[in-house]
């Protein structure tokens, strides 16, 4: 960990959806949050930026550009950073708009880096993101099969899945009460 990185452990939020990295950077004593990108005990106008790699899921960019705009104060950052490919550059423009400020592009080989700044007022708003909303994807006898957006494939049923909701019923019907875990 480099020396800069690590005088700045007790002032950096760090916000991840991903265990791997959640362990990763409790192992080397950095502040850190594990969860589905709530961003809901953050205050208001918290930070003077905020940095995100792009996800493949669209709408957990949107999210994450729609509380930005919430959560940086005016003339606050967002940096994205994501190759052309993913969509960085489309993405980019999305909170350009939402932010209204100045956006700069820099390019590392085929990574992208977009700065876009946070104006005092913008009278651009886009609806609330249904990011954390249970969304049916599917009915079934006596069952509604749920998913959420940000899970990779969330919004249609493979043959695992399938596999999983036609043996589930079964599987629970092997056991007359709840199984006590204590």
């Amino acid at each position: 960990m480099g020396k800069i990185l690590n005088n700045k452990k007790k002032t950096l939020s760090l916000l991840t959806n991903r265990f791997d990295i959640y362990q990763t950077l409790i192992k080397e004593d950095f502040k850190v949050i594990f969860n589905d990108f709530n961003f809901s005990s953050f205050e208001t106008n918290q930070f003077k930026n905020i940095f995100f790699r792009t996800s493949k899921e669209k709408l957990i960019n949107l999210h994450v550009i729609q509380e930005s705009k919430r959560l940086l104060e005016y003339d606050g950052k967002l940096f994205l950073t994501g190759k052309k490919a993913e969509g960085i550059k489309s993405l980019s423009s999305k909170a350009n708009l939402i932010l209204s400020g100045p956006m700069s592009f820099a390019k590392n080989g085929s990574v992208y880096l977009s700065e876009i700044t946070k104006v005092a007022k913008s009278d651009i708003t886009y609806p609330q993101s249904s990011y954390h909303d249970l969304q049916s994807i599917e009915e079934g006898d006596s069952n509604n099969l749920l998913s959420k957006a940000g899970i990779f494939g969330w919004n249609k049923v493979d043959e695992g899945s399938r596999f999983l909701i036609d043996t589930v019923p079964i599987y629970l019907s092997h056991f007359n009460q709840p199984l006590k875990l204590f």
